[in-house]
């Protein structure tokens, strides 16, 4: 039994027993570096000890290292100290790291004693590429993180804030190490009814949050996600629903208009369902009142619920309008007779719009009936009118017509149909537009006849057209024909002035040829006569250029001296040489001069002639601008010349879709909600691509979108999608971003999308409430407006005569009221 190492009397049995443990190895060194003797595991070096015994150490090792070992050498002989070493030996064609320890045997020799690290080696290697990889991982989650839309913040256990995305920080600002409970209550300690506790012990809690802050409204989902350590962080998710909840409020608001609009509007306001018979729906109380019948009287028609009361002579034409409307998804406007039930014929006036649905087939027929029957009435007695007064007009030698608002010719005389004639044109004009008749008419006469209906005032004109190389000058009176308070009609009156507008451009043509000439020259133009055989010059002409070079008004220069007006003109120079061009009559150039008195001071250009007439002309621009221009660009030259495991539970705990592809489309990973809404697993998502998911149609969009990603570089942020889930279809808010290697090379992108199907539903409805609203608003033919509680006029369809909408909103009602009612 051995129990000391002197019951050893061979140092190999030391050596042997542990080599077969520990596979260590040891070296026997000269002082000169060679190696005498080593000892090591025999399954390595039975077949390499000739290959270092007698060897130096540098020729064995890496050269840069032996030599740095050879300098340890002997540092460990003469100071008797022990050194730690790594090195690498060429064993078995393979190389094995060695970690171990060098000291002093004697005075000549020396020792190394070293273990096998390889296997270390390998782990560090593997450690160094794990934490490479977690790196990406980090970056990749920060990535994601900081391009949702959507705030996140992360609160650990200690209640610190130890992240927010840039969102979050958009929306409260800086987090700056503050605890949850300071940074959105300035509080001193956590909240009584704080919910960590109950969230770090696997809870997840969702509710609508308005924070101090900035008083919106969000929804916040708090999730618990597992640190690498092994601790417990909450992680929260802000989705602001301020613009939801504002769109249902619009919406209920938009509804009770509607409400208030069909119960107070004078006509039947109807729904016909396409898809049950063609049945009628009533949203007022008008059916009665209109018809004599009650609903449960009507029976069904073809189209609609009260045909069978329209008048036999009109039914057919009613009908087929209104199938030709389902048919073309078309509104239509017609106008026909009804039988009451006590016999009484009435005229009617309808109104509807087909309302689609979004697989594009009509649901309803929304629209509003009127009683005219009154109005018919008028328009019967108007003709007996026209009657009468139409032998007046054709005994008179002006043209005259009348038209209605839509510009169509309603009636016109006897000489207005010669002049037509004697132009060449069509002589039949009942019932055509007058632009439609007659080409040369002008937007800006369109707009003189739309003047006098808008404000139900007469218009005087005078107009100018070239009718087939003639020039026709013609004196235009528009006047208003009303109805009741609205206009309804224009009578026009036109007189031929074409000789008399001849003559007068004879005489104004001699004098404005020069005169435009003068005064819109771009240049300055001074005209002087001379005072005192050359003294001084007095101005007698000033052009429009003249004065904003200047910076003053014709009438104050004419008939004073040039030396009054700019006392600098001496100093200047110019003034020598008018004088000089007056005796000489030899026209001069004044170059780029300084002009510069109490009053102005700029660069000039000056021509200086003398008329027939004796006087001097002086024309001249400022030049200030480019001078300075000039000036600024030489200072410019001069100066220029002068000067992993983290990001899976986040990811699967994000209430969004996320996903990573490669370039060529295949996903490469997915989050559990984008596996859960396809009905698949992440594992059998990840490899596949879009074309092995969605229909070809769909995949084509989808792949589209990627590659444009992928080719250009460059994010693709919040689009809007559809999205076809194992639970139907969706749509979603979508941003694609570039995934990049460490050279910068483009490897996928990642995806992320924001289901927003809600509030695309809402916006949907609301848009449908709008229309409806609208539709009777529009096609309501009395004036319909809304007032608050101090009768302020908050909406009206169609302003009193004479007045823009613009104008009458916010008025007070009262203003247009009849004292008697008010």
């Amino acid at each position: 039994m051995i129990t000391s190492f002197d019951d050893l009397k061979d140092i190999d049995v030391i050596f042997k027993k542990s080599f077969k443990k520990f596979l260590d190895i040891v070296f026997i060194l000269s002082k000169e570096g060679f190696i005498l003797d080593l000892k090591g595991p025999k399954k390595v070096f039975e077949n390499n000890s000739e290959k270092f015994i007698g060897n130096k150490l540098v020729n064995v090792i890496p050269e840069e290292r032996g030599r740095n070992y050879m300098n340890a050498l002997t540092n460990v002989i003469e100071n008797d100290e022990v050194k730690t070493l790594e090195f690498e030996l060429p064993l078995n064609d393979k190389i094995i790291f060695y970690e171990g320890r060098l000291f002093k045997l004697d005075d000549d020799t020396a020792m190394i004693v070293a273990r096998d690290a390889s296997n270390v080696k390998v782990l560090e290697k593997k450690l160094k590429e794990s934490e490479r990889r977690a790196q990406i991982e980090s970056d990749n989650l920060r990535n994601i993180l900081n391009s949702m839309e959507n705030g996140v913040y992360i609160v650990d256990n200690e209640y610190d804030i130890v992240f927010a995305n840039e969102a979050f920080k958009k929306e409260f600002g800086k987090v700056s190490n503050k605890k949850c409970y300071d940074y959105f209550l300035e509080r001193n300690s956590p909240c009584e009814n704080c919910i960590n506790d109950k969230i770090f012990n696997g809870m997840r809690y969702k509710k609508e949050w308005t924070p101090g802050k900035n008083n919106k409204i969000y929804e916040i989902i708090s999730t618990p996600i597992k640190n690498p350590d092994g601790s417990i962080s909450k992680l929260n998710i802000l989705y602001d629903l301020s613009k939801h909840k504002k769109a249902l409020k619009e919406l209920k608001e938009s509804q009770v208009k509607y409400k208030t609009l069909t119960e107070n509007l004078p006509g039947l306001v109807y729904r016909i369902l396409v898809k049950e018979d063609n049945r009628m729906v009533f949203f007022n109380d008008l059916l009665k009142d209109f018809t004599g019948y009650k609903e449960e009287e009507l029976t069904h028609g073809e189209v609609c619920s009260i045909e069978p009361l329209i008048h036999p002579k009109d039914s057919p034409r009613i009908v087929s309008k209104v199938k030709e409307a389902i048919q073309t998804h078309e509104s239509f406007k017609l106008e026909y007779r009804i039988i009451k039930k006590n016999g009484d014929v009435r005229w009617f006036h309808e109104s509807g719009k087909p309302i689609i649905s979004e697989d594009g087939y009509i649901n309803s027929i929304d629209g509003v009936i009127l009683d005219i029957t009154e109005r018919k009435t008028i328009e019967k007695q108007l003709k007996q009118s026209e009657q009468k007064y139409r032998r007046v007009i054709d005994s008179m030698g002006d043209a005259i017509n009348v038209l209605d608002t839509d510009l169509k010719y309603i009636l016109f005389n006897k000489a207005l149909k010669k002049w037509v004639h004697n132009l060449g044109f069509t002589s039949d004009l009942i019932g055509k537009r007058m632009p439609d008749v007659f080409p040369f008419i002008t937007q800006k006469t369109i707009d003189e006849y739309n003047e006098v209906i808008n404000t139900g005032k007469p218009l005087i004109t005078t107009e100018k057209t070239i009718v087939k190389n003639r020039v026709i000058y013609t004196e235009t009176r528009k006047i208003p024909i009303k109805i009741g308070d609205k206009v309804e009609q224009i009578l026009t009156i036109v007189r031929d002035i074409t000789e008399r507008k001849k003559a007068e451009k004879k005489i104004e043509e001699s004098e404005e040829k020069y005169r435009n000439l003068f005064n819109y020259m771009s240049s300055g133009v001074a005209v002087y006569e001379v005072f005192e055989e050359g003294e001084d010059f007095v101005f007698k002409d000033f052009n429009i250029a003249a004065e904003k070079i200047e910076n003053i008004k014709k009438k104050k220069v004419i008939g004073r001296k040039v030396t009054e007006v700019f006392p600098g003109v001496k100093v200047f120079g110019i003034f020598d040489i008018f004088k000089r061009v007056w005796k000489t009559g030899k026209p001069e150039r004044f170059p780029i001069s300084l002009y510069k008195d109490n009053r102005i001071s700029s660069w000039r250009e000056s021509y200086v002639y003398k008329l027939p007439s004796g006087e001097i002309v002086a024309v001249y621009d400022d030049v200030t601008e480019r001078k300075i221009a000039k000036q600024k660009l030489k200072l410019s030259e001069k100066k220029y010349k002068e000067l992993s495991e983290e990001l899976e539970i986040i990811l699967d705990n994000i209430p969004d879709l996320i996903f990573y592809k490669d370039t060529k489309g295949n996903f490469l990973r997915v989050n559990q909600y984008y596996a859960e809404n396809l009905g698949y697993t992440k594992e059998i998502l990840e490899g596949k691509s879009v074309f092995n998911l969605y229909p070809q149609e769909i995949a084509n969009e989808y792949w589209r979108n990627d590659r444009e990603v992928i080719e250009s570089g460059k994010a693709k942020l919040n689009f809007e999608e559809e999205w076809i889930t194992s639970k139907g279809k969706r749509w979603l808010l979508t941003s694609l971003i570039p995934l990049y290697d460490d050279k910068n090379k483009v490897i996928g992108i990642i995806g992320f999308g924001k289901d927003i199907t809600e509030r695309k539903l809402t916006e949907i409805k609301l848009k449908e409430s709008e229309e409806k609203f609208r539709t009777l608003v529009e096609e309501a033919p009395d004036v319909i407006f809304t007032v608050d509680k101090n009768y302020k006029i908050l909406f009206i369809n169609d302003p009193p005569a004479g007045l823009s909408r613009e104008e009458v909103i916010g008025t007070n009602t009262l203003d247009y009221t009849h004292p008697e009612y008010i």
